[in-house]
């Protein structure tokens, strides 16, 4: 924390992807199922407060995260392929505009954000689209979210928060 206007932060941790595509190539729909190993996860941002009026701030944030992950199994109609050499990375850029109110220990919100994640899959022995292609890359469909959520700390030793991301993720 920054003269209490702007905080910065990093996040370590572990994650893995499990991911069920399907698709049709023709008549035939194809089904793919994807599991990584836990692998380390990444990343750092920043919060500013850019306008204060006595209990309502207006915020800026942004952050960027990313993990190189292993590939644990994968299977085509429930058959298993080799994941010898296979590979996923992603990565995620985000800003967001918050508005927040001060009500003694707590503090909900509510906010907007921009995301661009990508996720790039290399080295597969099996098509994961209708163009045929063993490589591939992706974007989330729909960049644009809201946020809701709430902090509770009593301003030194805790601070416990609770958010929900709705329309361009579950989470």
């Amino acid at each position: 924390n920054i003269f209490d206007r702007l905080d910065l932060y990093g996040v370590f941790g572990s994650s893995r992807i499990c991911a069920d595509w399907r698709f049709s190539i023709g008549d035939t729909i194809t089904r793919i199922q994807y599991e990584t190993l836990y692998h380390i996860f990444w990343g750092g941002g920043a919060r500013a407060i850019l306008y204060e009026w006595e209990k309502i701030c207006f915020g800026l944030g942004g952050r960027y995260s990313y993990c190189n992950y292993k590939s644990s199994w994968l299977t085509t109609h429930a058959v298993p392929i080799t994941v010898s050499g296979t590979h996923l990375h992603w990565r995620q850029w985000q800003i967001d505009l918050d508005l927040s109110y001060n009500i003694d220990l707590f503090t909900p919100y509510l906010g907007v954000k921009y995301s661009n994640a990508h996720a790039s899959l290399g080295n597969f022995s099996v098509p994961i689209s209708s163009s045929g292609q063993g490589v591939g890359h992706f974007v989330n469909k729909t960049p644009v979210g809201i946020f809701i959520g709430c902090s509770t700390s009593n301003g030194r030793y805790f601070m416990l928060n609770v958010e929900g991301r709705l329309i361009d993720e579950d989470a």
